[in-house]
């Protein structure tokens, strides 16, 4: 806690000198500019400056240097230069951020805080919303970044505004609405290992009160990164298509109605392919031979999504009232040869529907009030099958194949409020509460072939309750117009749930983590510079983790752990021509309590052993103590246009897979760069990337089991041509 201490301590100096040297720079006192403006009016011309981003980090719109939270907010266009193509590529733009990919399943951890399983129905422990609604299924948060607004991240527990399992943060897409102005671009595409890649972004207005867009996305990866050995097949080829439509109605100045629809399906070998590690011998004796040559039986995955979403928005007079009707069904699906080899000694195949109904009110004060408020209701019904996980394989004998069913019900209700009035002059103070109740509920059954039903259990036979009080203190005070400080206290909260394969034991318990938080955020140099900062320290109880087993992997408790660190981003204009963006965080992490601590040691024979010890001391799985990354980008006139010079390089300090700290990723780092050039009326151009252009070998996903220690490879060097064309304004 003492050094927590000091590191909040750091963070309230450099807030006290911040005033000092803002004033140094004889900062002016004009207003701020629009949110879409890059540039303030200064004399008789113009300055470049900082761009100005428009956030929802508390569910209505603010500046970004307003939200006393740690927020990471990059617009649409800047990922695409960046190359942050997909959601796993997150990891990449925003540090702290660490995205795996296991089968179809996205994992997501901010500052070490996640959860790695990868089962239909294990819940996530940081939260992603598309559009304001919440993805209750890890198959379903891996697509492709198409017509994105902008993305934010927002690192601590988010337990008051956005309730569910946000323990660790949250991360909000916001995709583009429909403008009434006509406006269409596409694009094609093309790279090595056989890519191809197409997307479509169009919206114009159908009437005076109606507008529609659509936004299609199409790739296809036909040849792998490698080959699986025994069988020549090629290994980690992928496809995806996916759909987007929006319709916005506005009646009048006071009403918004807006239907969207979506559909999406991936396909592939990504997040499996598992090879052994260096130094690791698989059950058959042998260890691997190519970091990107699988020596087990191929794999496939593919998952399918759809979704309806309806949005509506109500001027009252009073306050502003909102709803959010949310429908979503994603079908999953994904085969594992878990023991690696060629020796058919355990396959699994898991079906799993994932179908979800959520409903949020909100009423929220209006803009000029003095207390600014927000009240909602939040209602979700999720309801997870697998149906079934099939396992096959000399590992079962002497039976032939085991089929395991097994189907869930949540039941999740939440009420919450938070308020935030001026107590002072500049000062700021905010209050939240959320009150959660989660009902939930497991049956299945399991039979072999040969044999017939081995166990069933009805779902009401299995049935628990959690309830919870979460919550957020603040204070924020403006120094001066540029200068913010702050202060938080959060508390986050992951409900309990069973482990799916295994219907009949115990749920696993909730967890609960509470924060504190305290940070300045500044923009300085007439605005040329934006740099924030913020320091933290987590106390976190009854954590959540995966161990795998043959055929699946379940959940159990640790006891207690601890986090602190720092967290810094910043922009920077230098000159009319280059920008600088970049963020770092910085994370030490403990298991202060994990009597019992189940892990694996590796046999020099092959394979690993089960073992159980004290895991108190260890690292927590997932939390780099660092992460960096910072983006140059380059802009200059060149024929009429503009050429557009982007690089990314994003470092990671390593970390450990799992609670034992037996398995760790080494340090990486990764460079994305492109160079485009456009046409002076935008109208069309062409840009050449490369993505990991050092060519480092890191993982994906990790797996300790009693087969032995092995991983599924991230993409290596990737690079080819993309180009556009627009039509509109």
């Amino acid at each position: 806690m003492a050094k927590a201490k000091t590191l909040l301590s750091c963070v309230a100096l450099i807030a006290l000198a911040s005033p000092a040297l803002a004033q140094a720079q004889n900062v002016s006192s004009g207003t701020v500019p629009p949110a879409n403006g890059a540039q303030i009016q200064g004399g008789s011309q113009s300055q470049n400056v900082v761009e100005e981003i428009v956030v929802t980090a508390q569910r209505r719109r603010e500046r970004l240097q307003d939200v006393p939270i740690v927020v990471n907010a990059v617009k649409g266009d800047q990922l695409a230069k960046e190359g942050v193509t997909t959601t796993q590529d997150l990891s990449t733009a925003i540090a702290g951020v660490d995205v795996g990919r296991i089968t179809n399943t996205t994992q997501l951890f901010i500052r070490g805080v996640g959860f790695p399983g990868f089962a239909t129905g294990e819940d996530a422990a940081v939260a992603m919303y598309v559009d304001g609604v919440y993805q209750a299924t890890g198959a379903g948060t891996y697509f492709s970044m198409n017509n994105i607004d902008r993305v934010e991240v927002l690192k601590g527990p988010q337990g008051t505004l956005f309730g569910r399992n946000a323990e660790g943060g949250a991360i909000q897409i916001i995709t583009k609405d429909p403008s009434p102005d006509f406006y269409a671009k596409g694009e094609v595409g093309y790279g090595n290992y056989a890519t191809v890649h197409g997307s479509l972004y169009a919206t114009t207005g159908i009437s005076d009160t109606v507008s529609a867009d659509i936004a299609l996305y199409w790739s296809d990866r036909a040849d792998g990164w490698g080959k699986y050995v025994n069988y020549g097949h090629d290994a980690y080829t992928a496809s995806e298509y996916a759909a987007r439509t929006k319709v916005l109605w506005t009646p009048s100045d006071e009403t918004a109605v807006k239907l969207a629809l979506d559909t999406n399906q991936t396909r592939g070998q990504d997040g499996i392919g598992w090879v052994a590690l260096p130094g690791t011998k698989l059950l058959d004796g042998r260890g691997t031979v190519g970091f990107y040559s699988p020596r087990g039986n191929p794999e496939n995955e593919k998952t399918t999504q759809w979704g309806a979403t309806l949005t509506l928005k109500q001027d009252l007079g009073f306050a502003d009232l909102n709803s959010i009707t949310a429908y979503r069904s994603v079908r999953s699906y994904y085969d594992l040869d878990q023991d690696n080899t060629p020796i058919d000694l355990l396959f699994a195949a898991d079906y799993g529907t994932q179908n979800t109904f959520s409903q949020e009110t909100q009423l929220v004060s209006k803009s000029d009030s003095k207390l600014q408020w927000i009240f909602g209701f939040y209602y979700l019904h999720d309801r997870p099958f697998v149906d079934p996980l099939v396992i096959q394989g000399e590992f079962i004998a002497p039976l032939q194949q085991l089929n395991e069913y097994s189907s869930q019900s949540t039941e999740s209700y939440a009420t919450f409020g938070q308020a935030t009035y001026p107590v002072f002059e500049d000062t700021n103070a905010t209050i939240g509460l959320r009150y959660t109740i989660d009902n939930r509920s497991i049956g299945g059954s399991q039979s072999a072939n040969g044999i017939g039903l081995l166990v069933s259990s009805p779902e009401d036979a299995n049935t628990v309750n959690f309830e919870k009080l979460t919550w957020r203190f603040a204070i924020d005070h403006h120094i001066s117009k540029d200068v913010m400080v702050y202060a938080s206290y959060n508390r986050g909260f992951k409900a309990g749930n069973y482990n799916p394969p295994f219907f009949k034991d115990n749920p696993v318990r909730p967890e609960v983590l509470d924060a504190y938080e305290a940070g300045v955020k500044t923009e300085l140099f007439d605005r040329k510079l934006r740099f924030n900062l913020a320091g933290f320290y987590y106390d976190w109880t009854d954590m959540q983790v995966a161990i795998n087993i043959p055929g699946a992997a379940i959940m159990a408790n640790a006891a207690a752990a601890r986090l602190y660190g720092l967290d810094a981003d910043f922009s920077a204009v230098v000159t009319d021509n280059l920008e600088l963006r970049g963020s770092l965080n910085y994370t030490n992490s403990k298991f202060n309590s994990f009597p019992d601590g189940a892990g694996y040691v590796l046999l020099p024979s092959g394979g690993a052993a089960n073992v159980t010890r004290d895991l108190a001391g260890n690292e927590l799985p997932h939390a780099p103590p660092l992460t960096f990354n910072i983006t140059a980008n380059y802009v200059v006139p060149f024929r009429d246009g503009n050429l557009d010079l982007t690089a990314t390089y994003a470092y990671n300090s390593g970390f450990y897979w799992y609670a034992d700290n037996q398995t760790k990723q080494p340090s990486y780092n990764t460079i994305n760069a492109s160079l485009g050039w456009q046409a002076p009326d935008d109208r069309w151009g062409v840009k050449f990337w490369v993505q990991n252009l050092l060519g480092e070998e890191y993982y994906a996903y990790v797996s300790e089991s009693p087969f032995g220690f092995a991983g599924s490879p991230a993409a290596p060097r990737t690079f080819g041509f993309t180009l556009n064309y627009a039509l509109g304004e």
